[in-house]
């Protein structure tokens, strides 16, 4: 993926959920029942993240939150997927947003199940995403996430 500011992003909670896929993004529930599993990350981080002309004009620090959803399989080994159709992500907050402007969509980038011990999966996501605005975030990064069995 080529550079763009890099902001360091908290992973302020990640879930692991059997037996569902992803749903309709612009539906309530983000994922339902399903033969698969999900990856849901919830991440923040203080400071400029998007690429917006309204944000050149004013900078102001914020606390920026994102919600990633990533669609696995039901037999999970370590891989390497593609989030192109396997992926979205939602950003929270910012209520002055419509919510179809809150919705990004891969462009480019993947996951990686490194491993699998015990009952954590250890990973890594280097994936962009874009809006209906054309905005996009960038997320790259290595995390664990508990599998509840």
């Amino acid at each position: 993926m080529q550079n763009y500011q890099r902001t360091e992003v908290k992973i302020e909670k990640s879930e692991y959920l059997i037996g569902t896929v992803l749903g309709d993004p612009s539906s309530q529930d983000k994922v339902s029942p399903g033969n698969g599993n999900c990856l849901v990350i919830i991440t923040g981080s203080r400071g400029r993240t998007l690429d917006t002309k309204a944000e050149d004009l004013i900078s102001f620090d914020r606390y920026n939150r994102f919600r990633i959803f990533i669609q696995l399989p039901s037999v999970l080994a370590p891989d390497t997927f593609s989030l192109d159709g396997n992926s979205f992500v939602q950003q929270l907050g910012r209520y002055e947003v419509e919510l179809e402007n809150k919705m990004y969509f891969p462009i480019e980038g993947k996951l990686i199940v490194d491993s699998l011990s015990g009952n954590r999966l250890f990973g890594g996501i280097d994936g962009r995403f874009q809006n209906k605005l054309q905005e996009s975030v960038a997320f790259q990064g290595q995390f664990k996430v508990k599998v509840a069995k």
